[in-house]
Protein backbone atom coordinates (compact mmCIF):
# COMPACT_ATOMS: atom_id res chain seq x y z
CA UNK A 1 0.00 0.00 0.00
CA UNK A 2 1.23 3.60 -0.95
CA UNK A 3 1.59 6.15 1.10
CA UNK A 4 -1.15 8.86 1.19
CA UNK A 5 -0.70 12.34 2.70
CA UNK A 6 -3.23 15.20 2.04
CA UNK A 7 -2.68 19.20 2.83
CA UNK A 8 -4.89 21.37 2.40
CA UNK A 9 -4.87 24.77 4.09
CA UNK A 10 -7.33 28.07 2.97
CA UNK A 11 -7.26 31.74 3.24
CA UNK A 12 -10.13 32.75 4.13
CA UNK A 13 -10.13 35.94 5.71
CA UNK A 14 -8.20 37.89 2.99
CA UNK A 15 -6.93 36.30 -0.70
CA UNK A 16 -3.16 35.30 -0.53
CA UNK A 17 -1.51 38.09 -2.70
CA UNK A 18 1.00 36.99 -5.82
CA UNK A 19 4.24 37.20 -3.41
CA UNK A 20 2.69 35.22 -0.86
CA UNK A 21 2.02 32.55 -3.88
CA UNK A 22 5.19 32.73 -4.57
CA UNK A 23 6.41 31.76 -0.92
CA UNK A 24 4.26 29.02 -1.22
CA UNK A 25 5.36 27.63 -5.05
CA UNK A 26 8.91 27.68 -3.65
CA UNK A 27 8.16 25.42 -0.22
CA UNK A 28 6.62 23.01 -2.69
CA UNK A 29 6.60 22.82 -6.80
CA UNK A 30 4.05 20.43 -7.09
CA UNK A 31 1.28 21.77 -4.82
CA UNK A 32 -1.91 23.71 -6.54
CA UNK A 33 -1.73 26.83 -5.29
CA UNK A 34 -4.57 30.04 -5.79
CA UNK A 35 -5.24 33.18 -4.09
CA UNK A 36 -7.77 30.65 -1.96
CA UNK A 37 -5.99 27.86 -0.94
CA UNK A 38 -3.05 25.58 -0.71
CA UNK A 39 -3.50 21.75 -1.54
CA UNK A 40 -1.04 18.61 -2.13
CA UNK A 41 -0.68 15.48 -1.64
CA UNK A 42 2.58 13.28 -1.18
CA UNK A 43 3.26 9.65 -1.93
CA UNK A 44 6.78 10.06 -0.36
CA UNK A 45 8.61 12.85 1.23
CA UNK A 46 6.33 15.30 2.60
CA UNK A 47 5.91 18.72 3.19
CA UNK A 48 8.99 21.24 3.51
CA UNK A 49 7.50 23.59 5.91
CA UNK A 50 6.09 22.97 9.55
CA UNK A 51 1.74 23.64 9.52
CA UNK A 52 1.57 26.11 12.71
CA UNK A 53 4.18 27.95 10.47
CA UNK A 54 2.13 28.08 7.12
CA UNK A 55 -0.87 28.83 9.73
CA UNK A 56 0.78 31.78 10.89
CA UNK A 57 1.67 33.40 8.04
CA UNK A 58 -0.69 32.56 5.25
CA UNK A 59 -3.76 30.70 5.77
CA UNK A 60 -7.09 30.66 8.26
CA UNK A 61 -8.04 26.83 8.00
CA UNK A 62 -5.52 23.93 7.93
CA UNK A 63 -5.71 19.72 7.27
CA UNK A 64 -3.67 17.35 7.55
CA UNK A 65 -5.28 13.81 6.62
CA UNK A 66 -2.71 10.36 6.45
CA UNK A 67 -3.96 6.97 5.36
CA UNK A 68 -2.13 5.56 8.75
CA UNK A 69 -4.82 7.05 10.21
CA UNK A 70 -3.13 10.64 11.47
CA UNK A 71 -4.78 13.86 11.04
CA UNK A 72 -4.98 17.32 12.08
CA UNK A 73 -7.33 20.34 11.69
CA UNK A 74 -5.96 23.98 12.63
CA UNK A 75 -7.55 26.92 13.07
CA UNK A 76 -6.50 30.47 13.18
CA UNK A 77 -8.66 33.24 14.62
CA UNK A 78 -7.67 36.78 15.92
CA UNK A 79 -7.12 37.21 19.48
CA UNK A 80 -10.53 37.95 21.28
CA UNK A 81 -13.10 35.44 19.22
CA UNK A 82 -12.79 32.87 21.13
CA UNK A 83 -14.49 32.88 24.69
CA UNK A 84 -11.37 33.00 26.90
CA UNK A 85 -12.71 31.91 29.85
CA UNK A 86 -14.54 28.97 27.78
CA UNK A 87 -11.52 27.94 25.73
CA UNK A 88 -9.36 26.80 28.48
CA UNK A 89 -11.61 24.09 29.56
CA UNK A 90 -11.35 22.08 26.46
CA UNK A 91 -7.24 22.24 26.08
CA UNK A 92 -5.98 18.46 26.39
CA UNK A 93 -2.32 17.87 25.22
CA UNK A 94 -2.05 16.43 22.31
CA UNK A 95 -6.21 16.37 21.62
CA UNK A 96 -6.97 20.12 21.71
CA UNK A 97 -4.03 22.70 21.77
CA UNK A 98 -3.57 26.44 21.17
CA UNK A 99 -1.01 28.74 19.81
CA UNK A 100 -0.83 32.12 21.19
CA UNK A 101 0.07 34.36 18.44
CA UNK A 102 0.95 38.26 19.28
CA UNK A 103 -2.43 39.01 17.29
CA UNK A 104 -4.13 35.30 16.50
CA UNK A 105 -4.65 32.23 18.17
CA UNK A 106 -4.23 28.85 16.47
CA UNK A 107 -6.43 25.79 17.56
CA UNK A 108 -4.69 22.01 16.83
CA UNK A 109 -7.37 19.48 17.20
CA UNK A 110 -5.58 15.68 16.51
CA UNK A 111 -7.39 12.38 16.35
CA UNK A 112 -6.47 10.39 19.14
CA UNK A 113 -3.63 7.99 19.15
CA UNK A 114 -4.93 4.57 18.51
CA UNK A 115 -5.30 2.05 15.79
CA UNK A 116 -8.63 2.17 15.20
CA UNK A 117 -8.53 5.34 12.48
CA UNK A 118 -7.86 4.57 8.74
CA UNK A 119 -8.38 6.70 5.82
CA UNK A 120 -8.18 6.16 1.76
CA UNK A 121 -6.51 7.86 -0.82
CA UNK A 122 -8.93 10.74 -1.70
CA UNK A 123 -10.69 11.12 1.24
CA UNK A 124 -8.84 14.39 1.97
CA UNK A 125 -11.36 16.70 -0.13
CA UNK A 126 -14.31 14.71 1.12
CA UNK A 127 -13.41 15.29 4.72
CA UNK A 128 -12.52 19.05 4.37
CA UNK A 129 -15.90 19.92 2.75
CA UNK A 130 -17.85 18.25 5.72
CA UNK A 131 -15.51 19.66 8.50
CA UNK A 132 -14.80 23.35 6.76
CA UNK A 133 -17.78 24.92 8.75
CA UNK A 134 -16.55 24.50 11.93
CA UNK A 135 -14.37 27.59 11.99
CA UNK A 136 -17.24 30.05 11.68
CA UNK A 137 -19.33 27.90 14.26
CA UNK A 138 -16.83 28.95 16.62
CA UNK A 139 -16.70 32.47 15.55
CA UNK A 140 -20.10 32.38 16.59
CA UNK A 141 -19.61 30.82 19.97
CA UNK A 142 -20.89 27.20 18.96
CA UNK A 143 -18.20 24.95 21.07
CA UNK A 144 -20.43 21.77 20.90
CA UNK A 145 -17.88 20.01 17.78
CA UNK A 146 -15.04 20.60 20.88
CA UNK A 147 -17.25 18.39 23.46
CA UNK A 148 -17.14 16.14 20.57
CA UNK A 149 -13.28 16.01 20.45
CA UNK A 150 -13.22 15.18 23.62
CA UNK A 151 -15.82 12.50 24.27
CA UNK A 152 -14.07 10.92 21.09
CA UNK A 153 -10.87 10.57 23.54
CA UNK A 154 -12.56 8.54 26.74
CA UNK A 155 -11.99 4.94 25.61
CA UNK A 156 -8.56 6.35 24.65
CA UNK A 157 -7.69 6.98 28.03
CA UNK A 158 -6.99 10.57 27.78
CA UNK A 159 -8.02 11.02 31.24
CA UNK A 160 -9.70 9.44 33.48
CA UNK A 161 -13.76 9.49 35.21
CA UNK A 162 -12.66 12.91 37.33
CA UNK A 163 -12.21 14.99 34.12
CA UNK A 164 -14.86 17.41 33.65
CA UNK A 165 -17.17 18.81 30.80
CA UNK A 166 -17.67 21.92 30.35
CA UNK A 167 -21.79 22.32 30.42
CA UNK A 168 -22.96 24.43 27.33
CA UNK A 169 -26.21 26.30 26.78
CA UNK A 170 -26.96 24.70 23.78
CA UNK A 171 -25.90 21.22 24.44
CA UNK A 172 -29.23 19.92 24.13
CA UNK A 173 -29.68 20.85 20.32
CA UNK A 174 -29.56 19.04 17.24
CA UNK A 175 -26.17 19.15 16.00
CA UNK A 176 -25.25 20.44 12.94
CA UNK A 177 -23.91 19.22 9.68
CA UNK A 178 -20.49 20.05 10.39
CA UNK A 179 -20.96 18.29 14.25
CA UNK A 180 -22.23 15.69 12.63
CA UNK A 181 -19.05 15.23 10.35
CA UNK A 182 -17.05 15.65 13.45
CA UNK A 183 -18.44 12.72 15.39
CA UNK A 184 -17.81 10.62 12.12
CA UNK A 185 -14.31 11.44 11.83
CA UNK A 186 -13.35 11.49 15.29
CA UNK A 187 -15.41 8.37 15.59
CA UNK A 188 -17.23 9.93 18.75
CA UNK A 189 -19.48 6.95 20.34
CA UNK A 190 -23.07 8.05 20.30
CA UNK A 191 -23.71 6.84 23.45
CA UNK A 192 -21.52 9.16 24.91
CA UNK A 193 -22.53 12.04 22.90
CA UNK A 194 -26.47 11.03 23.84
CA UNK A 195 -25.88 11.06 27.05
CA UNK A 196 -23.89 14.54 27.34
CA UNK A 197 -26.90 15.88 25.04
CA UNK A 198 -29.68 14.59 27.21
CA UNK A 199 -28.35 14.75 30.42
CA UNK A 200 -31.41 14.22 32.97
CA UNK A 201 -30.83 17.21 35.69
CA UNK A 202 -34.31 19.28 34.91
CA UNK A 203 -32.57 21.96 37.10
CA UNK A 204 -29.90 21.92 34.60
CA UNK A 205 -32.24 21.91 31.63
CA UNK A 206 -34.01 25.43 32.97
CA UNK A 207 -30.39 26.57 33.20
CA UNK A 208 -29.36 25.62 29.88
CA UNK A 209 -32.98 27.70 28.76
CA UNK A 210 -31.65 31.03 31.10
CA UNK A 211 -28.20 31.07 29.81
CA UNK A 212 -29.55 31.23 26.19
CA UNK A 213 -31.94 33.84 26.29
CA UNK A 214 -29.69 35.47 28.12
CA UNK A 215 -26.95 35.09 25.41
CA UNK A 216 -29.52 36.61 22.86
CA UNK A 217 -30.39 39.58 25.36
CA UNK A 218 -26.78 40.28 25.87
CA UNK A 219 -26.42 40.67 21.95
CA UNK A 220 -29.51 42.77 21.74
CA UNK A 221 -28.05 45.03 24.65
CA UNK A 222 -24.60 45.23 23.38
CA UNK A 223 -25.52 46.27 20.18
CA UNK A 224 -27.75 49.19 21.64
CA UNK A 225 -25.12 50.46 23.55
CA UNK A 226 -22.98 50.87 21.02
CA UNK A 227 -21.96 54.03 20.30
CA UNK A 228 -23.77 55.97 17.08
CA UNK A 229 -19.91 56.51 15.56
CA UNK A 230 -18.78 52.87 15.87
CA UNK A 231 -21.98 51.86 14.02
CA UNK A 232 -21.47 54.77 11.32
CA UNK A 233 -17.69 53.37 11.05
CA UNK A 234 -18.78 49.94 10.60
CA UNK A 235 -21.23 50.53 8.09
CA UNK A 236 -18.85 52.18 6.25
CA UNK A 237 -16.83 49.46 6.19
CA UNK A 238 -19.42 47.40 5.11
CA UNK A 239 -20.02 49.29 2.22
CA UNK A 240 -16.43 48.62 0.94
CA UNK A 241 -16.73 44.91 1.19
CA UNK A 242 -15.35 44.22 4.43
CA UNK A 243 -17.70 42.37 6.42
CA UNK A 244 -15.39 39.85 7.70
CA UNK A 245 -13.31 42.70 9.18
CA UNK A 246 -16.66 44.34 10.96
CA UNK A 247 -18.29 40.74 11.67
CA UNK A 248 -14.55 40.13 13.75
CA UNK A 249 -14.86 43.65 15.56
CA UNK A 250 -18.11 43.16 16.80
CA UNK A 251 -17.41 39.68 17.98
CA UNK A 252 -14.07 40.69 19.76
CA UNK A 253 -16.07 43.47 21.47
CA UNK A 254 -19.40 41.49 22.18
CA UNK A 255 -16.59 38.51 24.15
CA UNK A 256 -14.78 41.73 25.82
CA UNK A 257 -18.02 42.36 27.45
CA UNK A 258 -19.57 38.88 27.77
CA UNK A 259 -16.53 37.96 29.62
CA UNK A 260 -16.83 40.95 32.10
CA UNK A 261 -20.30 39.63 32.69
CA UNK A 262 -19.31 35.98 32.51
CA UNK A 263 -20.57 33.45 35.80
CA UNK A 264 -18.62 30.86 36.45
CA UNK A 265 -18.52 27.73 34.02
CA UNK A 266 -20.40 25.24 35.34
CA UNK A 267 -18.64 21.39 34.60
CA UNK A 268 -20.00 17.36 34.79
CA UNK A 269 -17.64 15.07 35.99
CA UNK A 270 -17.54 12.09 33.56
CA UNK A 271 -18.11 10.07 37.10
CA UNK A 272 -21.32 11.24 36.90
CA UNK A 273 -22.20 10.44 33.25
CA UNK A 274 -20.84 7.22 33.33
CA UNK A 275 -24.09 5.44 35.46
CA UNK A 276 -26.23 6.74 32.02
CA UNK A 277 -23.70 6.15 29.69
CA UNK A 278 -23.65 2.13 30.84
CA UNK A 279 -27.00 1.52 30.75
CA UNK A 280 -27.38 3.13 27.16
CA UNK A 281 -24.82 1.59 26.08
CA UNK A 282 -26.37 -1.58 26.97
CA UNK A 283 -29.29 -0.69 25.37
CA UNK A 284 -27.47 0.77 22.23
CA UNK A 285 -25.71 -2.49 21.30
CA UNK A 286 -29.38 -4.51 22.08
CA UNK A 287 -31.41 -2.11 19.79
CA UNK A 288 -27.92 -2.18 17.09
CA UNK A 289 -27.91 -6.06 17.48
CA UNK A 290 -31.76 -6.40 16.32
CA UNK A 291 -31.48 -3.95 13.86
CA UNK A 292 -28.70 -5.89 12.13
CA UNK A 293 -30.48 -8.84 12.68
CA UNK A 294 -33.72 -7.50 10.86
CA UNK A 295 -31.48 -6.03 8.21
CA UNK A 296 -30.16 -9.67 7.50
CA UNK A 297 -33.37 -11.00 7.31
CA UNK A 298 -34.64 -8.53 4.71
CA UNK A 299 -31.59 -8.99 2.66
CA UNK A 300 -31.97 -12.82 2.53
CA UNK A 301 -35.56 -12.30 2.19
CA UNK A 302 -34.39 -10.35 -1.09
CA UNK A 303 -31.80 -12.74 -2.43
CA UNK A 304 -34.62 -15.55 -2.45
CA UNK A 305 -36.55 -13.95 -4.58
CA UNK A 306 -33.67 -13.08 -6.82
CA UNK A 307 -32.59 -16.79 -6.64
CA UNK A 308 -36.71 -17.99 -7.63
CA UNK A 309 -36.25 -15.63 -10.24
CA UNK A 310 -33.50 -16.97 -11.81
CA UNK A 311 -35.03 -20.19 -11.07
CA UNK A 312 -38.02 -19.67 -12.92
CA UNK A 313 -36.12 -18.57 -16.19
CA UNK A 314 -33.34 -21.14 -15.30
CA UNK A 315 -33.66 -22.17 -19.44
CA UNK A 316 -32.62 -18.25 -20.35
CA UNK A 317 -29.78 -18.64 -18.06
CA UNK A 318 -28.26 -21.38 -19.20
CA UNK A 319 -28.54 -20.11 -22.89
CA UNK A 320 -26.66 -16.98 -21.23
CA UNK A 321 -24.22 -19.48 -19.76
CA UNK A 322 -23.33 -21.06 -23.27
CA UNK A 323 -23.30 -17.85 -24.91
CA UNK A 324 -21.12 -16.19 -22.40
CA UNK A 325 -18.66 -19.47 -23.07
CA UNK A 326 -18.22 -19.24 -26.83
CA UNK A 327 -16.86 -15.38 -26.64
CA UNK A 328 -14.06 -17.24 -25.45
CA UNK A 329 -12.50 -14.16 -23.53
CA UNK A 330 -11.24 -13.76 -19.57
CA UNK A 331 -14.01 -11.44 -18.97
CA UNK A 332 -16.56 -13.48 -20.53
CA UNK A 333 -15.75 -16.58 -18.38
CA UNK A 334 -16.22 -14.72 -15.31
CA UNK A 335 -19.39 -13.51 -16.01
CA UNK A 336 -20.28 -17.09 -17.41
CA UNK A 337 -19.07 -18.39 -13.79
CA UNK A 338 -20.92 -15.63 -12.03
CA UNK A 339 -24.29 -16.76 -13.97
CA UNK A 340 -23.39 -20.39 -12.75
CA UNK A 341 -22.83 -19.63 -8.84
CA UNK A 342 -26.47 -17.90 -9.02
CA UNK A 343 -28.06 -20.84 -10.60
CA UNK A 344 -26.25 -22.92 -8.08
CA UNK A 345 -28.37 -21.04 -5.25
CA UNK A 346 -31.17 -20.79 -7.15
CA UNK A 347 -31.43 -25.12 -7.60
CA UNK A 348 -30.67 -25.22 -3.97
CA UNK A 349 -33.40 -23.16 -2.77
CA UNK A 350 -35.79 -24.83 -4.90
CA UNK A 351 -34.22 -27.93 -2.96
CA UNK A 352 -33.32 -29.70 -7.27
CA UNK A 353 -29.41 -29.24 -6.44
CA UNK A 354 -28.81 -33.05 -8.70
CA UNK A 355 -30.62 -31.27 -11.26
CA UNK A 356 -28.38 -28.34 -11.52
CA UNK A 357 -25.40 -31.17 -11.72
CA UNK A 358 -27.13 -33.17 -14.15
CA UNK A 359 -27.66 -29.11 -16.45
CA UNK A 360 -23.90 -28.42 -15.42
CA UNK A 361 -22.77 -31.76 -16.94
CA UNK A 362 -24.31 -31.03 -20.09
CA UNK A 363 -22.90 -28.03 -20.31
CA UNK A 364 -19.33 -29.25 -19.84
CA UNK A 365 -19.37 -31.90 -22.16
CA UNK A 366 -19.95 -29.18 -24.84
CA UNK A 367 -16.51 -27.16 -23.70
CA UNK A 368 -14.27 -29.46 -23.79
CA UNK A 369 -11.38 -27.67 -24.98
CA UNK A 370 -11.52 -24.51 -22.94
CA UNK A 371 -9.77 -24.98 -19.74
CA UNK A 372 -9.87 -21.45 -18.42
CA UNK A 373 -13.20 -22.10 -18.19
CA UNK A 374 -13.16 -25.25 -16.50
CA UNK A 375 -10.37 -24.51 -14.27
CA UNK A 376 -13.05 -21.43 -12.81
CA UNK A 377 -15.82 -23.75 -12.36
CA UNK A 378 -13.77 -26.51 -10.49
CA UNK A 379 -15.54 -25.70 -7.28
CA UNK A 380 -19.05 -26.40 -8.74
CA UNK A 381 -17.72 -29.96 -10.94
CA UNK A 382 -16.72 -31.33 -7.62
CA UNK A 383 -20.00 -30.74 -5.56
CA UNK A 384 -21.94 -33.90 -4.70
Amino acid sequence: MSEYQYYHFKALEQPLSESQQQQLSDISTRAEITPQYFENEYHWGGLKAKPVDLMATFFDFGFYLTNWGEAKLYIKLDNGILASNLISAFLVNELIDIVELEQHRILVFSLPATEEYYFYEGDGNYWLQRILPLRDELINGDYRALILILLSAIECGYFNLDFELPILANANQPLSPCQQAIMEFFQVDPVWSNVYQNYPDKQLDKQFDKQVVKTEVSQLAFIEKLAEADKNAMLFTLLNDNANTVKNTLIKQFRKVELEQADKIQTIPLATLQGDYEQQHQMYLTEQALAQEKLSKELQQQREIHLQQIYDRRTAYWSDVSKLADKGSGHSYNEATQLIKELSGAYELNQQASQFQLQLKRFISKIPRKPALLKRLQEYITRD
